[in-house]
């Protein structure tokens, strides 16, 4: 007889990796951190956060700081993938 018994963490990981949730549930992980992991004067200049696929994408209000982060899209990359636990974003695009 097969047991059937999985812990409820292991049932929902099975879950979002099955339905493709993925995406949305480390988009609403990064607007929750953002202010943290990027910083109270960054968060104040980042209007929107959407994670489609792999692809981060930001819309910031200031041009220097567009001009940094797009000049740092590696070393923030890295960051985020360390947030989430994973290498699942491979690309961010400043706008």
């Amino acid at each position: 007889m097969k047991d059937n018994n999985h812990p409820l963490k292991e049932l929902f990981e099975m879950m979002i990796k099955q339905q493709k949730m993925k995406p949305k549930l480390y988009e609403a992980k990064l607007r929750d951190s953002w202010p943290t992991l990027m910083g109270k004067l960054i968060d104040r200049y980042t209007q929107e956060i959407s994670l489609r696929k792999n692809t981060l994408f930001l819309k910031i209000t200031s041009a220097p700081l567009k001009n940094e982060l797009v000049m740092s899209k590696d070393r923030l990359i890295a960051l985020i993938n360390k947030h989430l636990g994973e290498d699942f974003v491979k690309d961010v695009v400043i706008r």
